[in-house]
């Protein structure tokens, strides 16, 4: 287990917190939007689409820096965007049906 936080690095590790603290907003998306229900309708919504954006962004620079290197390197690299794509999976799985509702008439 300490082996993934260090191939994960700290960075990545706070984008994945994110993430967690991200996801089960979308079920209190429809809160009224006062005091503390501004983030769960008005930030967490913004932030779930940056989120898909970076991880996305995250994945493919790992893809990049894995094409020149090999052996652990090469593994660290696919375990980065492994892991980068399953937070894309957990944030689309969450926040998709509100977003497809905002789109459909």
């Amino acid at each position: 287990m300490k082996a993934i936080f260090e191939d994960l690095g700290a960075m990545r590790l706070a984008l994945l917190a994110v993430v967690a603290i991200t996801a089960p907003m979308a079920a209190l998306v429809n809160v009224d939007p006062i005091g503390l229900g501004v983030i769960t309708a008005y930030v967490a919504p913004a932030i779930a689409v940056l989120l898909v954006f970076v991880l996305l962004l995250d994945a493919l620079m790992s893809r990049v820096f894995a094409i020149d290197s090999e052996g652990d390197a090469r593994r660290v690299a696919g375990r980065r965007i492994r892991v980068n794509l399953l937070a894309v999976a957990v944030i689309l799985g969450a926040w998709g049906p509100f977003y497809y509702s905002l789109l459909s008439p």
